[in-house]
């Protein structure tokens, strides 16, 4: 069940992507680049 959901999440996060302008794809790579930075202290 899960498997056949990747190909379909994959395609939404390109439309989203697509449909995001630049200032907000400015701040999702911020909000990513912190993410990357303190992945040390993920609690996983």
């Amino acid at each position: 069940m899960l498997k056949s959901l990747f190909p379909i999440a994959s395609a939404f996060q390109d439309i989203m992507l697509d449909a995001l302008n630049e200032k907000e794809r400015a701040v999702l790579d911020k909000i990513f680049d912190k993410l990357i930075e303190h992945r040390h202290s993920w609690p996983l």
